[in-house]
């Protein structure tokens, strides 16, 4: 991936007995107000390289997948999940072997013959995670406590999708049929503490 970007920061809440504000509240209210503490985490990256490439088993290749001949560049118009290489004509693979119609970026391989284009000239969808929680000890006695979190995962319910068919001669090429993120969950906890 070209571009990966990890984050983690926790932040105390400035609030309650000894803190910027309400420093001098009563214990009691202190207990509920004070002392809490946030925190968030992210994952953002961009996609990985996918490579085009054919089912056909081409005489003289010894492999039942091959790469594609890449023609000219694919150029990518209204992408969506179920067409991420677009719907511009560019998008639509030549499948006779050895045959360029002039418009498609990647066509089928002449027989004998083994693609020269690299691996993962094209990308798949990026991914982005984002998680927070909230979380506080409450005091009992001197030794007792407990402590209370609520941790949110995909706190932002962002869908980051999965890799889209590369074989050229699926009827399903370009299709993302899955996603890399869950969805939204929220886990309360408590421990006690003596």
């Amino acid at each position: 991936m070209r571009h990966n970007i990890n984050f983690t920061a926790t932040y105390e809440l400035p609030f309650g007995r000894g803190r910027k504000f309400g420093g001098n509240m009563p214990r009691v209210v202190d207990e509920v107000v004070g002392g809490w503490r946030v925190a968030a985490s992210g994952f953002v990256y961009t996609g990985f390289p996918v490579t085009i490439t054919s089912n056909n088993v081409n005489s003289g290749v010894n492999s039942n997948q091959q790469r594609m001949v890449k023609y000219r560049p694919l150029k990518v118009v209204n992408r969506s999940t179920t067409n991420w290489f677009g719907t511009d004509p560019s998008a639509t693979p030549c499948t006779t072997a050895g045959i360029d119609n002039g418009v498609c970026a990647y066509g089928l391989p002449k027989d004998g013959v083994i693609s020269q284009q690299r691996p993962g000239t094209e990308r798949t969808p990026g991914y982005q995670q984002y998680d927070a929680s909230v979380f506080k000890d409450f005091n009992i006695t001197e030794g007792q406590r407990i402590s209370f979190r609520v941790d949110a995962s995909n706190v932002l319910n962002i869908a980051s999708y999965g890799n889209p068919d590369g074989t050229a001669q699926d009827a399903t090429f370009g299709r993302i049929s899955d996603t890399r993120s869950g969805p939204r969950t929220l886990q309360l906890s408590a421990k006690y503490s003596f």
